[in-house]
């Protein structure tokens, strides 16, 4: 759970003392995300200050930036960065937040008071605070953004979570992935309501650490739109207090919330549907998860002219019939004035078209919620998206509505406006009935079994011309097929696509011979309709003529190698691929000529291995022509070192000759394992020149393959990893291994002549040095980069000078936090009664050092593998808090420090 815990222990002459103050229990600085608990217990102090017990530094500002936590420092803190959603009341007015809520911070009662010396508050009698975590269990967990999070508290209070920060290192910068993740403080014996900035994850969990039954707490979590939302607690699912006991299924009632303090069920829930509130109950036995059901919303718009009698009649059996649903199945329906509903105003405000519905029929439908959370529950999720498929398939094409005007009872009015909240969706999409399909953008420039450059775009309308910007569900849109009219022999590429956004997505649409031709585009049959239906109104659009070329072809490495053994046999598989697209073509056998290629080792390198290509008896190349790949197998290289292999593709009709160069590999000795680079490396280099020029012309791998072996070859620096070029100039990341005296002594000698050879890399100017965390003088580019050992020593001289300087401005710090150490030790020392016992004046003590710890690097390859295949693949008492000891030591109330 993340917890310290000191015990038994005595705390001696902490004080300040010469200009230094000792502290007893410091929190750590290290850790810019959270701090866990410490709890104390049968502890004493001896000559101590009560002002050098504990210290709690502030946050590290530094990481207030786009690339750690987001934000910016410049921006400060305020009440601007509460969610917006904890600002307006249910209706949607503004309210006064500080009337509301006038305190800031971690909730606090009266007995708590601030501590300077400790820069915490301090509460006494008080000891029912616990960490409360909130985790999201959606997919986007990593990606999508939930902070700041509003925890607001029964007392008044406002404390903003902003969560851990950016936890990744791609490629030379950071990788703008963030765990929702969110650690707040809070009491026993309070409700705190919960707001996110974000959208509500449809998986949200809680859990109280290092708590037991004992401790209790209400929270209510803000959703975004109408839910019903299941609570599982430790894995078994609470039904709300507001079920209908006399339904066997889930029949939810209006009534007021029933979660109180006193609940003896730990998850005992209910969803407010003004507030939009969930609420539940939380002890420190139970984890308590949040899902949002697998529910159906539909929203029916009722013209003025709907007789009042339609409202009174019982109409959930005909609402079953015409879904296609068990009565069961139906859970709720409502009929709301649309003058009532604000939400429905406000889309209607954002939209071109003008609200016509006088009454609004909703309808919720979802099958029984699973009894436990980790159970096999694919099943009634997958027909409860196929049955909302269905809905929605029948409403766009017509048939919903004309079922619902030969319904006996139903036909006492009509569907004007219709629309959906899908399962797992927090907002509801208005849709339209289609009238046809039209070819908005034609298909170009094509040429034979490539994408042409020119996608074709497909657009459906309705009845009066709009733009229809959804087609069937979120996850089984509508799909538009092309075929080619009266050319039998003759297909297409990428003839497949999904409608979405307003449009068709063809991305990959080609044709796959020469000639001209025209293509019919048509809908697919959606879930759940005739397929009459396409037919009858005609749901197809005819292409104009098309010409198709000869392809311009290219070929591209399949699976990348990135590192293997010295003499480890490998295989090396290249692509047939669209020179533009850079789309592999799945057949490349259209014609009467073969395929062959010769392999070798490509030997213009600026730094080059010794390394030769070992080819034996079973060293051959294999064209597959139905899979497009030219793979060459049983190959080895002799020496470590960094290399690319050639690959010279030709045709028997010599129609095409594609030269074609590897990813750069490199080759480590047996013994040796490299390391994955998995956060801020010690070790980069930076080199003035133009990093997309090497993209551009296609050298990147050429340049890596350069790089490494200057640094390991020509330098023989211990690198420990592959290297990493990133933009900015030319930025070269990697590790070295350090561990050993000799290893030490070769990056020291191979790093101070890398910093003398700033022009050791063609087209490239070495600007800046940092091996194993120490920074090197670069020298002017100016001298030759084949200068003698004099440049060496004039080199070598740059490094003392810098050294030197460095000196000189740690000197100056320290004489700066010698000068704020004795302003800030102007703090007089007294005794606090009742807290600490302090019994001789303080003495001074020598300072502590600390100890700094890292993790390992994860290990990227094994020396053991030799063979290549063909393809990639708590309970705590009361107690806990500074109880009696047997030496003298006082009694002290139970308190907390917050």
């Amino acid at each position: 759970d993340g917890l310290m815990r000191i015990t038994n222990v005595t705390f001696a002459f902490f004080n300040d003392i010469c200009l230094r103050r000792d502290i007893a229990i410091q929190v750590s600085q290290n850790n810019d995300d959270g701090q866990h608990p410490v709890v104390t217990d049968h502890t004493s102090v001896y000559n101590t200050s009560s002002g050098n017990l504990v210290f709690n530094g502030r946050p590290n500002l530094g990481a207030v930036n786009p690339s750690n936590c987001v934000g910016d420092q410049a921006h400060g803190v305020g009440d601007y960065r509460i969610p917006t959603v904890a600002l307006a009341s249910a209706n949607g007015t503004l309210i006064n937040i500080n009337i509301s809520y006038p305190y800031r911070g971690i909730s606090r009662g009266p007995t708590c008071t601030y501590q300077p010396s400790y820069q915490m508050y301090l509460c006494r009698n008080t000891t029912d605070y616990r960490m409360l975590v909130i985790e999201s269990v959606d997919p986007d967990t990593e990606t999508r953004r939930l902070s700041p999070v509003a925890i607001m508290s029964d007392n008044g209070y406002i404390d903003l979570i902003n969560g851990p920060q950016d936890h990744g290192w791609c490629n030379g910068y950071t990788c703008q992935k963030r765990i929702s993740t969110f650690m707040a403080i809070v009491e026993g014996g309070h409700q705190y309501d919960i707001y996110l900035t974000s959208t509500t994850p449809n998986h949200i969990r809680f859990r109280l650490l290092n708590a037991d039954s004992s401790i209790k707490t209400i929270l209510a979590l803000y959703y975004n739109s109408l839910q019903q939302v299941d609570v599982y607690a430790n894995d078994v699912y609470i039904s709300p207090t507001n079920k209908a006991q006399n339904f066997t299924n889930l029949i939810l009632l209006d009534q007021s919330n029933g979660v109180t303090l006193s609940s003896t069920t730990p998850g005992t829930n209910f969803f407010n549907r003004t507030t939009q509130m969930a609420f539940f109950l939380i002890d420190g036995d139970t984890l308590i998860d949040l899902k949002i059901a697998d529910l159906i919303v539909l929203t029916f718009g009722l013209p003025a002219t709907t007789p009042q009698a339609f409202f009174s009649t019982n109409i959930v059996a005909n609402l079953a019939a015409l879904l296609g649903v068990t009565v069961d199945k139906i859970r709720r329906v409502d009929v709301v004035s649309a003058n009532g509903r604000t939400r429905i105003q406000r889309r209607s405000a954002s939209s071109s078209r003008s609200l016509l519905a006088t009454y609004y029929l909703e309808v919720q439908i979802r099958e029984e919620p699973p009894s436990t959370l980790s159970g096999n529950n694919l099943a009634l999720s997958v027909a409860t998206y196929n049955l909302n498929a269905e809905i929605i398939n029948r409403y766009q094409s017509g048939n919903l509505t004309e079922q619902w005007q030969n319904d006996p009872v139903l036909n006492a009015t009509s569907i004007i406006e219709f629309g959906v909240q899908e399962p797992q969706n927090q907002t509801t999409a208005y849709l339209s009935m289609i009238n046809q399909l039209v070819i908005e953008r034609q298909p170009g420039i094509c040429r034979e079994r490539s994408p042409c450059e020119t996608q074709p775009v497909l657009i459906a309308r309705d009845s009066a011309g709009h733009i229809i910007t959804k087609l069937g569900s979120n996850d089984q849109p509508w799909q538009i097929t092309a075929t080619i009219i009266g050319s039998p022999g003759v297909g297409v590429v990428g003839g497949i696509a999904n409608y979405s956004s307003g449009q068709s997505q063809f991305t990959a649409f080609g044709i796959n011979a020469t000639g001209t031709y025209q293509v019919q585009f048509s809908i697919i049959t959606p879930r759940g309709i005739d397929s009459s239906f396409v037919t009858n109104i005609n749901l197809t659009s005819d292409s104009s003529s098309i010409t198709v070329a000869l392809p311009r072809i290219t070929a591209k490495q399949d699976v990348d190698i990135d590192v293997i053994s010295k003499n480890e046999i490998f295989n090396l598989t290249t692509a047939i691929v669209d020179q533009k697209s850079q789309v592999k073509l799945d057949n490349i056998a259209w014609n009467t000529f073969t395929w062959s290629a010769a392999v070798s080792l490509y030997g213009s390198l600026q730094h080059q291995s010794n390394g030769i290509l070992i080819q034996n008896l079973s060293s051959t190349v294999i064209i597959n022509p139905q899979s497009g790949t030219i793979t060459a197998t049983n190959l080895a290289i002799s020496e470590v070192g960094a290399y690319i292999i050639k690959l010279d593709i030709t045709t028997s009709n010599n129609q095409y000759s594609i030269p074609f160069s590897s990813n750069c590999i490199i080759v480590k000795e047996n013994s040796t394992t490299l390391n994955a680079i998995t956060s801020s490396p010690s070790s980069n280099i930076t080199y003035q020149g133009d990093y997309d020029k090497f993209v551009t012309a296609g050298t990147l791998e050429t340049l890596h393959c350069t790089i490494y072996n200057y640094l390991t070859v020509v330098k023989k620096l211990p690198l420990n990893t592959n290297i990493i070029l990133a933009k900015g100039s030319v930025n070269v990341f990697y590790e070295m291994d350090n561990s050993a005296s000799a290893n030490r002594s070769q990056i020291s000698s191979g790093c101070s002549e890398l910093a003398s050879d700033p022009n050791g890399i063609s087209d490239l100017v070495l600007s800046n040095l940092t091996c194993a965390g120490t920074q090197y003088t670069v020298k002017s580019s100016s001298i030759s980069s084949s200068s003698s050992s004099s440049s060496i020593t004039a080199s070598n001289a740059g490094l003392i000078a810098g050294v030197v300087v460095g000196v000189c401005a740690a000197l100056a710090l320290l004489a700066a936090a010698t000068y704020s150490a004795y302003k800030y030790k102007k703090l007089p020392s007294s005794k606090v009664a009742g807290q600490f016992n302090e019994l001789y004046e303080p003495l001074e003590q020598p300072q502590l050092g600390n100890a700094a710890t890292t993790n390992p690097s994860s290990i990227a390859n094994s020396s053991s593998q030799q063979t290549r295949p063909l393809s990639g693949q708590s309970h705590f008492n009361d107690q806990r808090v500074h109880t009696p000891v047997q030496d003298g030591g006082i009694v002290t109330p139970k308190c907390e420090l917050i």
